[in-house]
């Protein structure tokens, strides 16, 4: 039996966690009504403040696990009036929010209990239907049956946003909820089940794909690890789910684009963004998510320097480097040479066009230095004019590498970064041609991490990065 790794990517949004409120008991008694409110989510405004109370009462008295991921703090929350924005999220019987429901949000109000129902859900769908009771154990989708078919499980709750509006403490009480389901509910700690938060601190609004990069990073940590254990099997025991039902679109945009190319199950709520139609008292599978394996396609994202990790940082000084020691060398170019001495224009006559190429790899035995650090390796492309007198500069580069390392192995390449002299926009962001790409692939069969490195014109000032090719 395979077993596979599981990757979830799980957006918070503002759907993602509720809280049960009641209004202070001296209140209620005053107003003569009843003292429960209804389940309610936090404003914007609210989340950050909200996640910092819950967390601190969690560590200070603690909660148990109310079911179907939900927690009952053993000291309920008080909060003063106007402390904290809520939205009633339940439908009310007549359709309409009563006055008293609102006044009763906006003054003294007590939480009992926190329910986290999308992750609930998501989590279910991964969760072996053998730890579940028979009334809902019922098999879905790619489902594991039993536990021993999950190498490993890894929950990422992915947050963005200011300190002020930012539900980064909500993803941790959300973690908290989850980790307590796992150990009291399903004996699941201590297994291969893990939860961890991931942040982007930028504006949900306005991100962009590039600023995903140390989650992109986190990913492919995972990735790797299942490569060195499976090889080139790798594919086969790692898969990538992306949640994306709550949130801004723009994050949803920026997290489907930038892991597009890992073809990843995509996992929708379609219901999650509705008033609150599944409470703990009362569940149902409403947020059941339906699952979609997303296309791989290609896309050079523009990134900051600052982004790279640095594999990839290396590569791009090495390569401008390069650049200027070529051009210190050769600072006329094939076409302006065009009709002088063949001779001058040689190795690049059949196409007039250079290309230079750094590949970083890593000296695993330590042939030139310490063992384990990284070298990068120089190349330029040969357009003679024979049938068979083009050689690409990635595969020079790493013909180079072999000749230093005859030890090398695929795993040991890390990264390729590549730059075209040609001025023409044909040319920028120059990526692998269809025989280095091939290579490459071979390459990334046992080296998830690859990373492919072009740049926006011969200057080599904008650098453009791509996710590791896929077969």
């Amino acid at each position: 039996m395979t077993k596979i790794t599981r990757c979830v990517l799980h957006n918070i949004g503002h759907h993602d966690l509720f809280v049960e409120l009641y209004r202070d008991k001296e209140i209620s008694r005053e107003l003569g009504g009843a003292p429960r409110i209804g389940w309610c989510r936090p404003r914007s405004a609210s989340m950050s403040r909200l996640g910092e109370l819950l967390l601190e009462r969690l560590d200070e008295s603690g909660a148990t696990y109310y079911g179907n991921n939900s927690l009952r703090l053993n000291e309920p929350l008080r909060l003063e009036a106007g402390e904290l924005m809520f939205e009633l999220n339940e439908r009310p019987k007549d359709g309409f929010i009563s006055r008293e429901t609102f006044e009763a949000l906006n003054s003294q109000v007590v939480i009992h209990t926190i329910y986290a129902p999308l992750a609930h859900e998501v989590v279910l769908s991964h969760e072996p239907t053998e730890l579940i009771a028979s009334s809902r154990s019922r098999q879905q989708n790619n489902r594991p049956s039993k536990l021993d078919e999950i190498d490993r499980f890894l929950l990422i709750l992915v947050t963005a946003g200011d300190e002020k509006s930012s539900p980064r403490l909500i993803a941790q009480v959300i973690q908290r909820i989850i980790e307590e389901r796992w150990e009291s509910d399903l004996q699941l700690r201590g297994s291969n089940y893990e939860v961890s938060c991931e942040h982007v601190n930028t504006n949900p609004h306005s991100i962009a794909p590039s600023q995903l990069l140390h989650l992109e990073n986190r990913v492919l940590e995972e990735a790797e690890r299942v490569a060195v254990n499976h090889g080139e099997d790798w594919r086969e025991c790692f898969k990538l789910y992306l949640s994306v039902s709550s949130g801004t679109t723009l994050m949803i945009s920026a997290i489907t684009l930038t892991f597009a190319e890992w073809s990843p199950v995509m996992q929708t709520i379609g219901k999650a963004r509705h008033l609150l139609s599944c409470t703990p008292e009362h569940p149902s599978r409403v947020y059941r998510p339906k699952e979609r394996e997303l296309s791989s396609i290609k896309e050079w994202v523009a990134v900051e320097e600052s982004q790279l990790n640095h594999i990839g940082s290396l590569a791009v000084r090495e390569l401008r480097e390069w650049r200027e020691s070529y051009l210190g060398h050769r600072p006329r170019r094939p076409k302006e040479l065009e009709g002088h001495s063949d001779e001058e224009i040689f190795f690049h006559r059949k196409g007039l066009k250079e290309v230079l190429c750094v590949v970083v790899i890593e000296d695993r035995i330590g042939v030139e230095g310490e063992a384990g650090s990284l070298v990068p390796i120089r190349g330029v492309n040969l357009e003679v004019s024979l049938p068979t007198g083009t050689l690409c500069a990635e595969r020079n580069a790493i013909s180079t590498a072999l000749c230093r390392f005859p030890q090398l192995q695929r795993r040991d390449i890390k990264a390729v970064a590549v730059l075209s002299l040609d001025s023409s926009p044909k040319l920028a962001k120059l990526g692998p041609c269809g025989a280095c790409e091939e290579w490459l692939r071979k390459v990334h069969e046992v080296s998830p991490g690859l990373r492919i490195i072009s740049f926006g014109d011969p200057s080599a000032a904008q650098v453009y990065i791509k996710p590791a090719l896929q077969s």
